[in-house]
């Protein structure tokens, strides 16, 4: 019984997000929730320290696309590690249910390679491309999960081939 009670609590006291309504805004609106702002290209930001979590989650960064008038038209929330599918039930409870769920079918290609530019900073880049079926949240393999919402969608991202899990909020005209 106390096990239900603490779970009842925390998920009261467990904070709603709000990155679906910062869609349409301006990105002053969105540069305010982090400590750092970075301009990484024309129309793409990046929020780094972000002050906000997800669901409970603690965010890595967020990247903050605009169009030409700043406008938002889509915002990608990167955690630092990779959640199991649990999360994906309490997102559905604020959400409700996915429009779609894909899962890994099959590896058509996988390369990696390590690139160095002038200032001798190294990447290591892993590109992984694979098909998709459909298929259920229960599912080992699950790779997107896709919710349809009246003016946006959502699309969670578990990134099991490069260990980084991602939620993105888009205009539905934007996608």
């Amino acid at each position: 019984m106390r096990i239900i009670i603490v779970l009842v609590l925390s998920n009261l006291f467990m904070k709603v997000p709000f990155f679906d309504t910062l869609l349409g805004k301006d990105i002053s609106e969105a540069l305010s929730i982090g400590v750092t702002q970075v301009t990484a290209m024309d129309n793409l930001y990046m929020i780094l320290e972000p002050k906000v979590d997800f669901f409970g989650k603690s965010i890595g960064q967020i990247g903050v696309e605009t169009s030409e008038d700043n406008t938002i038209n889509s915002i990608t929330i990167f955690f630092p590690e990779i959640v199991d599918t649990s999360y994906y039930k309490i997102i559905s409870e604020y959400y409700g249910y996915t429009s779609n769920i894909l899962v890994v079918d099959e590896i058509l290609q996988e390369e990696s390679s390590e690139k160095t530019n002038d200032e001798n900073f190294t990447s290591n880049i892993k590109e992984r491309i694979t098909s998709l079926k459909k298929g259920s949240i229960e599912h080992k393999e699950i790779d997107h999960v896709l919710w349809d919402k009246d003016d946006f969608q959502i699309q969670l991202h578990f990134g099991h081939n490069n260990n980084r899990m991602y939620v993105r909020f888009a205009n539905k005209i934007y996608n």
